[in-house]
């Protein structure tokens, strides 16, 4: 009982002291809020609109309503339509898009053939995100009318990854190590050199 009266005691006490310093009652409450706000809405971590193109070589009613279906997932922005395979891939080393997808000629026999991909994905291998939006659509169904979907298939899609083939992580975790190892050393050399100035007496001449 003595401890919830103490403890109520405390309490009290912070409020008051709480009311009359508004700047840390407006951090206190203010900044809990804008952090729910920014992870909440502002980070946005879905993958939307990814640069693409596509290589319709079938040109048939399948093949059509497949590219409107992946358009839909508003995961692949079609910005280019192309003839060639080649030219999916200078688009892709000229960093134009991030992602093609090339329709061959025979995507209707292959699309209720279950041993064989209906389609193929080039992608930038370098990009991790682009590689897990790659596996994730990889199996994205296929349907003949609005209602009868097709026969059930390994992978609608055989991904194939440029600049990275081997899909090492190194290719993509390397360049941002070096980033942060950078930033935190140039840190800790500006620390040590203000603590060294201050230990001779030179700081008020920096």
């Amino acid at each position: 009982m003595k401890s919830a009266i103490r403890l109520m005691a405390v309490m009290r006490k912070e409020l008051r002291q709480l009311m009359r310093d508004r700047v840390t009652f407006a951090m206190i409450v203010g900044i809990p809020v804008m952090q729910m706000l920014m992870f909440g809405y502002a980070i946005n971590t879905d993958v939307r609109n990814l640069a693409a193109a596509v290589a319709d070589q079938s040109d048939s009613h399948l093949s059509r309503q497949f590219i409107a279906d992946l358009s839909q997932t508003q995961v692949l922005d079609f910005q280019r339509s192309v003839d060639t395979a080649a030219e999916l891939e200078e688009l892709l080393r000229t960093g134009q898009i991030s992602i093609g997808v090339l329709i061959p000629p025979d995507f209707d026999r292959r699309a209720i053939d279950s041993r064989r991909s209906a389609a193929q994905l080039l992608i930038d291998g370098v990009d991790p995100t682009i590689v897990g939006v790659a596996n994730q659509i990889r199996n994205i169904p296929l349907y003949f009318d609005a209602t009868a979907p097709a026969q059930n298939k390994a992978a609608t899609f055989a991904i194939r990854p440029f600049f990275n083939p081997e899909r090492r992580s190194a290719v993509f975790v390397i360049p941002g190590l070096i980033g942060i190892i950078l930033t935190l050393t140039m840190m800790m050399f500006t620390a040590v050199s203000v603590v060294r100035e201050r230990e001779h007496g030179n700081l008020e001449l920096l």
